[in-house]
């Protein structure tokens, strides 16, 4: 279990560093996608205590669901900042 939780962590982590970088590519800014990016971590915040609250133990498959919640939360994010953007053109 270690083991599979370190591995789906680095996947993790190497998803984010790919969507960071296309973002970069995309918005031609390295600060847009960090504000992005930053709204990871608070999404994230919610998992542990969820598990504690329904009473689950942290499996594999939590992980696969917290790289799935991270592409929602960049979508937000996406969708939050093009409003931001098009408001201001």
């Amino acid at each position: 279990m270690l083991d599979v939780n370190r591995d789906m962590g680095v996947v993790l982590g190497g998803a984010l560093l790919a969507a960071y970088f296309l973002l970069v590519a995309y918005y031609r800014s390295f600060l847009i996608p960090m504000i992005v990016m930053s709204s990871v971590p608070l999404g994230i915040i919610g998992v542990f205590p969820g598990h504690w609250l329904v009473g689950v133990d942290f499996s594999a498959t939590s992980m696969v669901g917290i790289i799935a919640l991270s592409d929602v939360v960049i979508r937000n994010s996406l969708l939050i900042i093009d409003f931001i953007q098009d408001n201001l053109k």
